[in-house]
């Protein structure tokens, strides 16, 4: 039981974890948009 709630918490922090780095990754490519188009 508290292996498979642990499995779950990780996994949830993943989920958590995922959108703030797709979240940067999307800044980081707009930057590199704004740069190229000047």
């Amino acid at each position: 039981m508290n292996r498979e709630k642990q499995a779950s918490n990780q996994k949830i922090i993943l989920i958590r974890a995922f959108p703030a780095k797709v979240r940067s990754g999307f800044a980081q490519d707009n930057a590199k948009n704004a740069d190229s188009q000047i």
